[in-house]
Protein backbone atom coordinates (compact mmCIF):
# COMPACT_ATOMS: atom_id res chain seq x y z
CA UNK A 1 0.00 0.00 0.00
CA UNK A 2 3.21 2.40 0.66
CA UNK A 3 3.93 1.79 -2.83
CA UNK A 4 1.09 2.79 -4.63
CA UNK A 5 1.86 6.44 -4.09
CA UNK A 6 2.96 8.49 -7.03
CA UNK A 7 5.16 10.55 -4.99
CA UNK A 8 7.19 7.35 -3.13
CA UNK A 9 7.60 5.76 -6.80
CA UNK A 10 9.41 8.70 -8.29
CA UNK A 11 11.22 9.51 -5.25
CA UNK A 12 12.40 5.94 -5.65
CA UNK A 13 13.45 6.85 -9.55
CA UNK A 14 15.81 9.41 -8.59
CA UNK A 15 17.65 7.18 -5.97
CA UNK A 16 17.53 3.78 -8.77
CA UNK A 17 18.81 5.22 -11.41
CA UNK A 18 18.80 2.03 -13.50
CA UNK A 19 15.04 1.37 -13.40
CA UNK A 20 14.23 5.09 -12.75
CA UNK A 21 12.19 5.02 -15.78
CA UNK A 22 10.28 2.16 -15.48
CA UNK A 23 9.30 3.37 -12.13
CA UNK A 24 8.30 7.16 -13.18
CA UNK A 25 6.24 5.38 -15.73
CA UNK A 26 4.20 3.06 -12.99
CA UNK A 27 4.03 6.49 -10.95
CA UNK A 28 2.36 8.02 -14.36
CA UNK A 29 -0.01 4.78 -14.73
CA UNK A 30 -0.88 4.42 -10.86
CA UNK A 31 -2.15 8.26 -10.87
CA UNK A 32 -4.56 7.33 -14.37
CA UNK A 33 -5.52 4.10 -12.38
CA UNK A 34 -6.48 6.30 -9.68
CA UNK A 35 -7.84 8.63 -11.40
CA UNK A 36 -10.08 6.85 -13.76
CA UNK A 37 -11.34 4.46 -10.53
CA UNK A 38 -12.66 7.68 -8.79
CA UNK A 39 -14.62 9.00 -12.28
CA UNK A 40 -15.96 5.48 -12.30
CA UNK A 41 -17.31 5.72 -8.84
CA UNK A 42 -18.39 8.99 -9.69
CA UNK A 43 -20.17 8.30 -12.89
CA UNK A 44 -22.17 5.66 -11.05
CA UNK A 45 -23.48 7.46 -8.17
CA UNK A 46 -24.38 10.37 -10.56
CA UNK A 47 -26.32 7.83 -12.70
CA UNK A 48 -27.35 4.90 -10.40
CA UNK A 49 -30.38 5.57 -8.32
CA UNK A 50 -28.94 3.12 -5.37
CA UNK A 51 -25.46 3.96 -5.61
CA UNK A 52 -26.24 7.89 -4.07
CA UNK A 53 -25.74 6.90 -0.72
CA UNK A 54 -22.17 4.88 -1.23
CA UNK A 55 -18.72 6.32 -0.61
CA UNK A 56 -17.10 5.03 -3.83
CA UNK A 57 -13.77 3.18 -2.56
CA UNK A 58 -10.80 3.02 -5.09
CA UNK A 59 -7.50 1.21 -3.61
CA UNK A 60 -4.30 2.10 -5.18
CA UNK A 61 -2.52 -0.87 -4.29
CA UNK A 62 -4.98 -2.99 -6.01
CA UNK A 63 -4.26 -0.83 -8.98
CA UNK A 64 -0.61 -1.05 -8.80
CA UNK A 65 -1.28 -4.75 -8.37
CA UNK A 66 -2.94 -5.33 -11.45
CA UNK A 67 -0.50 -2.98 -13.16
CA UNK A 68 1.96 -5.21 -12.01
CA UNK A 69 0.54 -8.62 -12.61
CA UNK A 70 -2.20 -8.20 -15.51
CA UNK A 71 -3.11 -11.48 -15.48
CA UNK A 72 -4.79 -11.17 -11.97
CA UNK A 73 -7.37 -8.64 -13.89
CA UNK A 74 -10.75 -11.11 -13.43
CA UNK A 75 -14.28 -10.78 -12.41
CA UNK A 76 -15.08 -10.87 -9.03
CA UNK A 77 -16.50 -14.42 -7.94
CA UNK A 78 -19.94 -13.88 -7.33
CA UNK A 79 -20.30 -16.80 -5.47
CA UNK A 80 -24.04 -17.90 -5.08
CA UNK A 81 -25.81 -14.71 -3.64
CA UNK A 82 -28.83 -14.40 -5.69
CA UNK A 83 -28.38 -11.18 -8.21
CA UNK A 84 -24.50 -10.65 -7.34
CA UNK A 85 -23.20 -12.10 -11.06
CA UNK A 86 -25.68 -9.32 -12.72
CA UNK A 87 -23.99 -6.78 -11.09
CA UNK A 88 -20.72 -8.02 -11.31
CA UNK A 89 -20.64 -8.72 -15.12
CA UNK A 90 -22.69 -5.35 -15.90
CA UNK A 91 -19.55 -3.13 -13.95
CA UNK A 92 -17.18 -5.50 -15.37
CA UNK A 93 -17.72 -4.70 -19.14
CA UNK A 94 -16.21 -1.58 -18.62
CA UNK A 95 -12.74 -3.31 -17.62
CA UNK A 96 -13.25 -5.24 -21.22
CA UNK A 97 -13.42 -1.81 -22.94
CA UNK A 98 -10.47 -0.50 -21.06
CA UNK A 99 -6.64 -0.89 -21.50
CA UNK A 100 -3.79 0.04 -19.74
CA UNK A 101 -4.04 2.05 -16.92
CA UNK A 102 -7.44 2.49 -17.27
CA UNK A 103 -8.05 -1.05 -17.01
CA UNK A 104 -6.35 -1.23 -14.19
CA UNK A 105 -8.26 1.39 -12.67
CA UNK A 106 -11.74 0.17 -13.41
CA UNK A 107 -10.70 -2.67 -12.66
CA UNK A 108 -9.93 -1.56 -9.37
CA UNK A 109 -12.69 0.21 -9.13
CA UNK A 110 -14.92 -2.24 -9.59
CA UNK A 111 -13.24 -4.51 -6.40
CA UNK A 112 -14.17 -1.60 -4.60
CA UNK A 113 -17.50 -1.54 -5.15
CA UNK A 114 -18.41 -4.79 -4.19
CA UNK A 115 -19.28 -3.93 -0.60
CA UNK A 116 -22.30 -1.56 -2.12
CA UNK A 117 -23.20 -4.67 -4.11
CA UNK A 118 -23.80 -6.83 -1.65
CA UNK A 119 -25.53 -4.19 0.55
CA UNK A 120 -27.78 -3.74 -2.37
CA UNK A 121 -28.44 -7.54 -2.91
CA UNK A 122 -29.28 -8.05 0.69
CA UNK A 123 -31.57 -5.04 0.57
CA UNK A 124 -33.33 -6.23 -2.36
CA UNK A 125 -33.94 -9.33 -0.80
CA UNK A 126 -35.09 -7.64 2.32
CA UNK A 127 -37.69 -5.40 0.41
CA UNK A 128 -39.28 -8.79 -1.46
CA UNK A 129 -39.36 -10.86 1.78
CA UNK A 130 -41.37 -7.92 3.04
CA UNK A 131 -43.83 -8.02 -0.32
CA UNK A 132 -44.22 -11.61 -0.51
CA UNK A 133 -45.01 -11.15 3.56
CA UNK A 134 -47.41 -8.13 3.13
CA UNK A 135 -49.01 -10.40 0.02
CA UNK A 136 -49.67 -13.49 2.04
CA UNK A 137 -51.25 -10.94 4.86
CA UNK A 138 -53.26 -9.40 2.72
CA UNK A 139 -54.90 -12.48 1.07
CA UNK A 140 -55.66 -13.71 5.07
CA UNK A 141 -57.15 -10.47 6.17
CA UNK A 142 -59.10 -10.48 2.89
CA UNK A 143 -60.38 -14.08 3.60
CA UNK A 144 -61.15 -13.16 6.84
CA UNK A 145 -63.13 -9.69 6.00
CA UNK A 146 -65.04 -12.07 3.55
CA UNK A 147 -65.99 -14.74 5.90
CA UNK A 148 -66.86 -12.17 8.52
CA UNK A 149 -69.29 -10.31 5.44
CA UNK A 150 -70.89 -13.78 4.21
CA UNK A 151 -71.60 -14.12 8.59
CA UNK A 152 -72.68 -11.06 8.82
CA UNK A 153 -75.11 -10.92 6.50
CA UNK A 154 -76.57 -14.42 7.60
CA UNK A 155 -77.01 -12.94 10.73
CA UNK A 156 -78.55 -10.36 9.53
CA UNK A 157 -80.64 -12.54 7.83
CA UNK A 158 -81.82 -14.74 10.98
CA UNK A 159 -82.35 -11.87 13.02
CA UNK A 160 -85.25 -10.95 10.29
CA UNK A 161 -86.84 -14.62 10.20
CA UNK A 162 -86.60 -14.44 13.95
CA UNK A 163 -88.85 -11.19 13.70
CA UNK A 164 -91.18 -12.36 11.30
CA UNK A 165 -91.75 -15.66 12.88
CA UNK A 166 -92.76 -14.15 16.32
CA UNK A 167 -95.05 -11.54 14.77
CA UNK A 168 -96.12 -14.36 12.54
CA UNK A 169 -96.55 -16.87 16.35
CA UNK A 170 -98.69 -13.85 17.53
CA UNK A 171 -100.88 -13.34 14.64
CA UNK A 172 -101.58 -16.94 14.61
CA UNK A 173 -101.62 -17.91 17.80
CA UNK A 174 -104.66 -15.10 18.09
CA UNK A 175 -106.63 -16.28 14.53
CA UNK A 176 -106.18 -19.24 15.03
CA UNK A 177 -106.24 -20.24 18.66
CA UNK A 178 -105.22 -24.00 19.65
CA UNK A 179 -103.89 -25.03 15.93
CA UNK A 180 -100.27 -24.84 16.80
CA UNK A 181 -99.44 -22.82 14.05
CA UNK A 182 -99.03 -19.72 17.02
CA UNK A 183 -96.43 -21.74 18.65
CA UNK A 184 -94.67 -23.59 15.75
CA UNK A 185 -93.77 -19.76 14.73
CA UNK A 186 -92.64 -19.06 17.92
CA UNK A 187 -90.29 -22.10 17.97
CA UNK A 188 -89.00 -21.11 14.76
CA UNK A 189 -88.38 -17.48 15.92
CA UNK A 190 -86.61 -19.17 18.69
CA UNK A 191 -84.34 -21.30 16.49
CA UNK A 192 -83.57 -18.14 14.48
CA UNK A 193 -82.86 -15.91 17.36
CA UNK A 194 -80.04 -18.75 18.47
CA UNK A 195 -78.81 -19.30 15.20
CA UNK A 196 -78.10 -15.77 14.82
CA UNK A 197 -76.73 -15.42 18.50
CA UNK A 198 -74.21 -18.33 17.37
CA UNK A 199 -73.62 -16.13 14.74
CA UNK A 200 -72.71 -13.17 16.51
CA UNK A 201 -70.35 -15.31 19.27
CA UNK A 202 -68.57 -16.11 15.68
CA UNK A 203 -68.93 -12.93 14.95
CA UNK A 204 -67.00 -11.49 18.03
CA UNK A 205 -65.15 -14.84 18.99
CA UNK A 206 -62.78 -15.77 16.07
CA UNK A 207 -63.02 -13.11 13.79
CA UNK A 208 -62.87 -10.29 16.66
CA UNK A 209 -65.31 -7.56 17.86
CA UNK A 210 -65.96 -4.35 16.62
CA UNK A 211 -62.34 -3.08 17.47
CA UNK A 212 -60.50 -5.81 15.82
CA UNK A 213 -62.64 -5.45 12.80
CA UNK A 214 -61.72 -1.60 12.61
CA UNK A 215 -58.13 -2.60 12.77
CA UNK A 216 -58.25 -5.09 10.16
CA UNK A 217 -59.90 -2.85 7.76
CA UNK A 218 -57.51 0.07 8.31
CA UNK A 219 -54.59 -2.52 8.05
CA UNK A 220 -56.49 -3.67 4.63
CA UNK A 221 -56.41 -0.05 3.32
CA UNK A 222 -52.65 0.44 4.26
CA UNK A 223 -50.58 -2.86 3.36
CA UNK A 224 -51.76 -1.65 -0.75
CA UNK A 225 -49.82 1.59 0.20
CA UNK A 226 -46.57 -0.18 1.78
CA UNK A 227 -46.24 -2.75 -1.49
CA UNK A 228 -46.58 0.00 -3.86
CA UNK A 229 -43.72 1.75 -2.27
CA UNK A 230 -41.91 -1.82 -1.83
CA UNK A 231 -42.39 -2.30 -5.41
CA UNK A 232 -41.48 0.93 -6.67
CA UNK A 233 -38.21 0.24 -4.71
CA UNK A 234 -37.62 -3.13 -6.18
CA UNK A 235 -38.43 -1.43 -9.93
CA UNK A 236 -35.47 1.58 -8.94
CA UNK A 237 -33.36 -1.18 -8.37
CA UNK A 238 -34.03 -3.08 -11.54
CA UNK A 239 -33.48 -0.04 -13.18
CA UNK A 240 -30.24 0.42 -11.98
CA UNK A 241 -28.86 -3.07 -13.20
CA UNK A 242 -30.41 -2.20 -16.65
CA UNK A 243 -28.78 1.62 -16.41
CA UNK A 244 -25.19 0.15 -15.29
CA UNK A 245 -24.88 -2.55 -18.02
CA UNK A 246 -25.71 0.96 -20.36
CA UNK A 247 -23.41 2.93 -18.83
CA UNK A 248 -20.30 0.49 -18.55
CA UNK A 249 -21.17 -1.01 -22.36
CA UNK A 250 -19.78 2.78 -23.88
CA UNK A 251 -16.23 3.21 -24.11
CA UNK A 252 -14.37 4.58 -21.10
CA UNK A 253 -13.58 8.19 -21.62
CA UNK A 254 -10.38 9.38 -20.15
CA UNK A 255 -10.61 10.92 -16.53
CA UNK A 256 -8.88 14.07 -15.68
Amino acid sequence: MLLARPQLLRQMSEHRHEDGPELRRLAEDVEEAERTGMAFQRELAQNLNGWRGFEGRMDPALALTFLLNPDLMVPPDPGDMPGAANWTSALWSRVELASGAQRAGYAAAVYGSLSAVVTLIRQRGVWATQRESLRREHHSLAAEATEAGQISRIRSMFVAAAVIFLFLSLILGVALNGSGLGMLFFLSSLAAGGVALIMVFRENGSLGGRVAREARDLRLRNIPLQGQALAAGLRSMDADIRRARELCSRPPRKAY
